[in-house]
């Protein structure tokens, strides 16, 4: 098993370079010769926030549409028998709509690594929790000098 200087979920520092993990295990590993340019800034923590969104959207529609039909369901006398599930139906696709809302909204402290074509967005919340992004600023300034761009602003963000 290999030591970090920094480790978080999605990703870990060594003198090697960037080391992108999948359940602690290094997939692949950027050396810090080959990134162009890192950022650290505040931005929305998933990749594909527009999906997220519109699927967000569609759920909570589509639970809303279904709580009107259950209402009309009640209000008409012709109707003798409602069953559970289509009243219970429209819970979970509108909790998961709001969820993915949410979650495309949310805002983080991210590490943007560009190198060539390819760009990784790492979540940097674990530093964030234990305050320790002033270190990690200046671990990778000391590997990347001039690369590295940093938002000072977003740093004091809670």
């Amino acid at each position: 098993m290999n030591t970090y200087d920094f480790e978080a979920t999605d990703f870990a520092l060594s003198i090697q370079g960037v080391h992108l993990l999948r359940s602690g295990f290094n997939y692949k590993t950027i050396e810090y010769l080959d990134i162009d340019k890192a950022t650290i800034k505040r931005t929305r923590e998933i990749k594909n926030v527009f999906l997220s969104m519109i699927f967000g959207f569609f759920l909570l529609a589509f639970a809303i549409l279904q709580t009107l039909n259950v209402i009309n369901t009640f209000n008409d006398p012709n109707v003798h028998k409602i069953y559970i599930e289509s009243i219970i139906l429209p819970l979970f696709p509108g909790l998961i709509g709001i969820y993915l809302i949410y979650v495309s909204n949310k805002k983080g402290l991210v590490l943007i690594l560009e190198t060539g074509s390819n760009r990784q967005k790492l979540r940097l919340s674990a530093f964030v929790k234990t305050n320790n992004t002033n270190q990690l600023r200046n671990y990778l300034n000391a590997r990347l000098s001039n690369r590295l761009v940093v938002f000072e602003s977003d740093l004091d963000i809670k």
